[in-house]
């Protein structure tokens, strides 16, 4: 079961305020903002991949 993402965790990988990342699940993000945080939540699921691949536990 993957762990989901917190707001906050999303926040910080995209460089951007709780309160906006929060907007894109009601639909009231600006497109910028959602591309930041789709670009965040990848680079952060490729990080988990490779530490899968290579047998490395993240914590």
């Amino acid at each position: 079961m993957r762990h989901p993402l917190l707001t906050k965790e999303i926040a910080l990988l995209a460089g951007l305020g709780m309160a906006t990342v929060d907007r894109v699940p009601n639909g009231r993000a600006h497109v910028r903002a959602l591309w930041r945080i789709r670009q965040g939540i990848r680079e952060r699921e490729e990080k988990q991949l490779t530490m899968a691949t290579s047998g490395r536990r993240g914590g």
